[in-house]
């Protein structure tokens, strides 16, 4: 028969080696590890998860934000931070030496109705609706900060608020952020008196439903839970806007419904066609359209990214390079115009003459550019379909510093087919 201290010794060596396949932060990591979870009658799960975190995968947590009701706060606050009660989690970080972690009324957040009133329960559509809105925007404001590290839990609360952490995980989370759920041995999922497991096993016992368990025996797991992520696929969706649950469901279907539709470039028509959309153009509007495609086929900065563009710009271009293409680039725009005809075609059509003729023009647009350019922005607008301007439009680049405004278009270059 095992003794305490052998339990003890196995589970101390279960940790290190669960530290060495789950992340287990180094001393030189700077950035702040913040815990969030979403919490109803037992907020257990909240000690549980940091007991794990910080004792088994060795993360320094440094702030705990929890979701929940006003009902939910006040058992949280008696279990776990209330001085004059149980004050499990002081306990906690009493006897394990956890220091300077925040929890408190700020990282509290109590949900509330359409009214603005604390929730005291999430019962109807309407209160599902702003509690999911809730968690989004805690998760994305939390994200936003590349100095923070996220660990979401879906343990606690109703089965929606789980939904809903897993969904806003989903969208926001970058690499690094975890996302898990907490098991403990099942004798003690109902118990009233555990919390976490103490670090003097000998002689401790919990009540359960049947008797008691000894400390000794009893375990905390976290299952990592893993997800898609969306972040770098839907990088505007929400960017400083704030959203309905609904809006935020239905806009992220329809992009990503857009990611799968190819554009059609009809060089011989000059046309654009973008799922129903079918857009007329100008030879001169779809010579500068080439000229923004031709970068994102063949001047990619990013070749380990190809497929995949998601938010880059590598090889977006200051406007003077469209306003003076070159040679080459000329050259470029005519062979993608018949990249598809027939060397005898090439040879009969009076087309061929008239691009060739026109290389000049081409290699030299001048001011007119920047005239052109805005035109076929417009005109591209004009569409009014909101995810053909998303992915086709020539967008600017974000400003820095020191560096000209760059352009280009976000459409994975995979996805732009020649007709």
């Amino acid at each position: 028969m095992k003794t305490a201290t052998a339990q003890q010794n196995k589970r101390k060596s279960d940790s290190r080696s669960e530290s060495k396949t789950s992340g287990k932060p180094t001393s030189s990591d700077a950035r702040r590890h913040v815990m969030v979870t979403v919490s109803g009658g037992s907020p257990a799960i909240i000690t549980e998860t940091l007991y794990h975190l910080t004792q088994v995968r060795n993360v320094p947590i440094s702030e705990i934000h929890v979701l929940t009701t006003s009902v939910g706060k006040k058992t949280l606050w008696d279990k776990l931070l209330n001085p004059t009660g149980e004050a499990h989690f002081h306990k906690l970080c009493a006897e394990y030496g956890l220091r300077g972690i925040k929890f408190d009324e700020e990282t509290i957040h109590v949900l509330e109705g359409v009214d603005g009133t604390p929730l005291a329960d999430i019962r109807t559509d309407e209160d599902n609706q702003h509690a999911a809105a809730r968690v989004a925007e805690l998760v994305s404001r939390l994200a936003s900060d590349p100095d923070v590290v996220l660990h979401c839990s879906v343990a606690g609360g109703r089965k929606t608020m789980t939904i809903f952490m897993a969904f806003a995980f989903q969208l926001y989370a970058r690499p690094g952020d975890t996302l898990s759920h907490v098991l403990v041995s099942p004798e003690l999922e109902n118990s009233p008196d555990f919390y976490f497991i103490p670090k003097k096993e000998k002689g401790v016992e919990f009540r359960t439903r049947v008797g008691t368990f000894s400390a000794k025996d009893a375990r905390i797991q976290v299952a990592d839970v893993p997800v898609v992520r969306l972040r770098e696929k839907l990088p505007r969706i929400f960017e400083n806007r704030r959203l309905s649950w609904a809006d935020m469901v239905h806009e992220t279907q329809q992009e990503m419904e857009a990611t799968s539709i190819y554009l059609h470039v009809d060089t011989d028509r000059n046309r654009l066609v973008f799922g129903k959309t079918i857009l007329e153009l100008k030879p001169r509007w779809m010579d500068i359209f080439l000229f923004y495609v031709n970068l994102k086929k063949k001047h990619c900065k990013e070749p380990e990214r190809r497929g995949h563009c998601g938010d880059c710009t590598a090889c977006y271009e200051p406007l003077s390079e469209l306003r003076y293409m070159g040679v080459n680039q000329a050259d470029d725009i005519i062979a993608l115009r018949t990249r598809n005809w027939s060397q005898e075609k090439k040879e009969r059509s009076n087309i061929v003459l008239t691009l060739t003729e026109r290389r000049d023009k081409l290699a030299e647009l001048g001011e007119s550019a920047e005239s052109a350019l805005s035109k076929l922005r417009s005109a591209i607008a004009a569409t009014e379909d909101a995810r053909f301007t998303e992915h086709c439009d020539i967008r600017r680049s974000e400003e820095r510093a020191g560096h000209d405004v760059t352009r280009g278009i976000r459409i994975d270059e995979n996805r732009i087919q020649f007709v």
